[in-house]
């Protein structure tokens, strides 16, 4: 028999994604709504999440048989992480679903967009996330391009390194469904995207880097969501009824250059924050605030652990800072605005 002449490379494997409506289950098939992520790895679902049981029976066997092993794949739960490249054309999207609160867009160019995290965050809209996705995974080989429908982001990490990516800022976006990803029958289309763009957020063009209201000379750093999303019931198919989110949290970490401006840190970690008096603004911004370009994270943090100074590094002593974003009814754990020139409508 002759082979398989066919050779597939890495770069030609792409993944988009789509916003849905607001019922569970209906994927989004029109190759243009779709918007290409730039990708850092090519990500393959993960089937981990479905139900599966191996049990030898009393057959009067020795050894295990196919009979012993049971698998469904409805009623179970799939994720996909994604690394990719931030650019605005992508950072909106993946904020709003791993946040699922917005506060506002605005209604003109450059269509100012405002997320929060606070104490009357939910995302629950009736029963399902404010925002839901279907991804294409585009396989160059035929019939093997794959699609996942209603997923949530569950976790996004953002982090920033200019030693990292060129100086870009990057992203790692958890999807997560409770929909059993497709893998055959399907009609995708890179050529149809909307292409992610080369607007990056490059580390070294930071406009603004503060703690507390004082300039940091900052070194990196390192932000995570999760929504803890879960789903809830099956349907006569076994698909999931609703979708829930029970707990939103915020951390991450930055490394900052010790000095008159964070060296007094040690003191705040020390104070008890039940107390109201450990919280420490942080504020990581590209942009002026409100131009097209603009990425704002405004953290309301408190230290989870002890700040730890870094002596092996030869441009001077560097101070690690752990922390958690926290409401304290005043102020948010965390607000996120961006301003792309885009109208997502929302």
């Amino acid at each position: 028999m002759a082979i398989d002449t066919n050779v597939y490379t890495k770069s030609q494997y792409r993944v988009g994604i789509a916003e849905e409506g607001a019922a569970l289950g209906t994927p989004i098939t029109t190759q243009s709504s779709f918007k290409e992520l730039e990708l850092l790895d090519v990500p393959q679902p993960d089937w981990s999440g479905r139900i599966t049981e191996t049990r030898k029976r009393n057959d009067g066997k020795r050894v295990l048989s196919n009979t012993d092993i049971y698998q469904i794949l409805t009623g179970g739960v799939y994720t996909v992480q994604i690394p990719v490249l931030l650019t605005d054309l992508t950072a909106d999207l993946l904020l709003y679903g791993v946040m699922q609160d917005l506060v506002s867009e605005a209604a003109t160019t450059p269509y100012l967009k405002e997320f929060e995290c606070d104490g009357s965050t939910t995302g629950d809209n009736s029963g399902v996330p404010y925002k839901l996705y279907t991804i294409n995974g585009y396989d160059p080989a035929t019939d093997e391009s794959w699609q996942m429908t209603s997923c949530v982001l569950k976790t996004l990490q953002i982090t920033g390194d200019p030693g990292s990516n060129g100086g870009r800022a990057s992203a790692v976006a958890t999807f997560w469904t409770g929909y059993v990803p497709v893998t055959t029958g399907l009609t995708v289309t890179p050529a149809s995207w909307t292409a992610p763009g080369r607007d990056w957020y490059e580390f070294q063009l930071l406009n603004t880097k503060t703690l507390g209201g004082s300039d940091l000379v900052l070194g990196s750093f390192d932000f995570t969501w999760e929504n803890n999303a879960e789903r809830i019931g099956h349907d006569a198919s076994g698909n999931p009824q609703q979708y829930h989110m029970s707990d939103f949290s915020f951390s991450g970490s930055i490394v900052a250059k010790y000095d008159a401006n964070t060296k007094d840190a040690i003191q705040t970690f020390q104070l008890n924050p039940e107390d109201g008096s450990a919280e420490t603004n942080i504020i990581v911004q590209w942009g002026d605030g409100t131009a097209d370009g603009t990425l704002q994270f405004d953290i309301n943090a408190i230290y989870s652990e002890p700040p730890n100074k870094d002596f092996g590094q030869s441009m001077g002593v560097m101070l690690n800072l752990p922390f958690i974003g926290v409401d304290d009814g005043t102020n948010e754990a965390v607000v996120v605005k961006i301003a792309n020139a885009v109208d997502r409508a929302w």
